[in-house]
């Protein structure tokens, strides 16, 4: 975990089997994962989450997030590979992001991302969200979800998503030239696609979780 500022770099780690995240950055921290695996992750009952890496949770004091993960093997995690939850610097190369499962909600199934991103902006040189030669497969929802959001995207490798890449609400209309690589794309659909739109909640500081706040289909029941 990258928290207020602090910079973690892990090459050749395995992450594997954890509750919430494999990887969680939040508070304007730097953290590079490369030649890694981070897999298996499934939801906390409390606090939701079920993401190989999250990034989130703007620090005023600290400034956004920053995010380098190259050559990474990020696979078999519920609700995305990699969840992205506001705008900061994000460099995704070369990774292969696969297999996410989703959530049954009902009788369909959520989320399921292989990268989900929202409020995001397309990256400039210095800040915003870069996909770039990534293998994005198997992901029951899609391999990149953009939900007012924006990305540049190039040379990536998209097998079997659905779709491969999804790009709603108002920010994706100035971006459609960059998601060309992707064979099977939603641009700016009328909002008929359901976003990952989770609450997270990973309980520093706090005494109790308020129920409704609880990851879908509301708290574990007993029995």
């Amino acid at each position: 975990t990258g928290v207020q500022g602090a910079l973690l770099s892990c090459t050749g780690c395995s992450l594997l089997d954890n509750k919430f995240a494999g990887a969680v950055l939040s508070a304007g921290s730097s953290m590079e994962i490369s030649s890694s695996t981070i897999s298996g992750t499934t939801e906390y009952s409390d606090i939701g989450g079920g993401v190989g890496v999250f990034a989130g949770q703007h620090s005023d004091d600290f400034g956004p997030s920053s995010l380098h993960l190259e050559d990474n093997i990020i696979s078999d995690n519920i609700v995305a590979g990699v969840y992205l939850g506001e705008d900061g610097h994000y460099l995704l190369e070369g990774n292969t992001i696969a297999s996410s499962s989703g959530v049954p909600h009902g009788v369909t199934t959520r989320c399921g991302d292989g990268v989900y991103a929202e409020g995001t902006t397309a990256w400039d040189g210095n800040s915003g969200l870069l996909v770039k030669e990534n293998t994005l497969c198997g992901n029951t929802g899609a391999g990149l979800f953009l939900h007012e959001a924006a990305a540049m995207v190039d040379g990536n490798t998209w097998i079997e998503n659905a779709p491969d890449l999804l790009a709603q609400g108002e920010s994706c209309l100035g971006y459609t030239d960059d998601y060309t690589d992707a064979p099977s794309r939603d641009i700016c659909p009328e909002w008929d696609q359901p976003t990952c739109d989770l609450q997270f909640h990973r309980g520093i500081a706090l005494e109790s979780i308020e129920p409704s706040m609880f990851f879908p289909g509301g708290p574990p029941q007993q029995g």
